[in-house]
């Protein structure tokens, strides 16, 4: 392994100047270029695939990048993980496109009702919505300007515009449930999903919810407890049910893989097969079933969002030619 032949410049910048390093069409290419490569280039390589024909020129923009967004070794210049985020970013689109998915049917049932569903995407946003019953979230959280009827949303989760391209309406829900629960898993963790740095993690209570069965009014939830995530760095925040947070828990996961359900799978199971009971709210005691093939798996969480009991039930097996128990 090759160390760094210098000691590259490392002192802070502040967000401004971060921009200004990078808002230069030839100090991208030159991230992009060394993002694309197989590993170090050397300063004549990296300047063939750069198209740039001013090599005094080429050697100051690259002197802008060394040190917060590019590292010198031995071997030659390679990114650092910011110059790969910059790289990351504009890749992914959030920061170029804004793809649109007219609403249309896909492959997958609605949580509540098992109706047939349709998806729509917009701003960066995959909303699904029931054909067969009238959803059971309004229209909170999207923008003001969404241009979609929201009367019968069943759920929505969001996806950067490069998700969108080169798959059908149900892979974008797919890749959406992944990115998702692969969000959840760091941030549940401690770890921002995308600066890596601490998260905090809140529970927020509706005292006064409504039927479980429906979305609250006051809340526009389901579910009483929810959970606001916040970066302590970088803008990264989100809110979500615990039944969602719990996707990072190691009770449910195991609980859903031991059932051969699969945790990043965009059906909801975590939601659909959830029921909650808010024991108090000070101090907050929540319990969570869940149910798979008649089995359950019961967590109960406190103010700080640990599970502090797990009680797991199987289902009654009738005797070979008998018939089950009636309830």
């Amino acid at each position: 392994m090759g160390g760094d032949s210098e000691r590259d410049d490392a002192r802070s910048l502040a967000p401004e100047e971060a921009f200004d390093v990078v808002g230069d069409e030839t100090r991208l290419q030159i991230l992009r270029a060394l993002a694309a490569a197989d590993g170090p280039l050397a300063y004549s390589e990296l300047f063939d695939r750069v198209d740039y024909d001013d090599s005094a020129n080429f050697t100051y923009h690259l002197n802008k990048l060394r040190g917060h967004f590019v590292r010198k070794t031995e071997e030659g210049y390679v990114p650092r993980i910011a110059g790969r985020r910059v790289v990351e970013a504009i890749f992914s689109g959030v920061v170029t496109d804004a793809p649109v998915v007219d609403r249309t049917g896909v492959e997958m049932s609605c949580m509540y009702c098992g109706g047939p569903t349709e998806m729509a995407y917009y701003d960066e946003v995959a909303v699904v919505y029931c054909r067969a019953c009238e959803g059971r979230i309004g229209k909170q959280s999207l923008a003001e300007e969404w241009p979609i009827p929201a009367s019968d949303i069943v759920g929505y989760v969001s996806i950067p515009p490069a998700g969108v391209y080169d798959r059908s309406p149900t892979e974008i829900l797919d890749a959406a449930g992944v990115w998702t629960v692969a969000g959840v898993q760091a941030y549940a963790r401690d770890v921002c999903p995308q600066c890596s740095a601490t998260i905090d993690c809140s529970p927020r209570v509706c005292t006064d919810h409504a039927d479980a069965d429906d979305f609250c009014e006051r809340c526009n939830h389901r579910f009483a407890v929810s959970v606001e995530a916040d970066c302590t760095n970088c803008p990264f925040t989100t809110r979500s049910p615990y039944p969602t947070y719990a996707l990072g828990t190691v009770e449910l996961t195991a609980f859903m893989t031991a059932h051969g359900i699969d945790p990043f799978v965009s059906d909801a199971f975590h939601l659909r097969n959830c029921t909650e009971e808010l024991r108090s709210t000070e101090p907050l005691r929540a319990r969570y079933t869940f149910t798979a093939d008649g089995d359950t798996l019961t967590l109960t969480v406190d103010e700080s969002l640990d599970v502090v009991e797990v009680t797991e039930e199987r289902a009654v097996e009738a005797p070979e030619g008998e018939a089950p128990p009636m309830e």
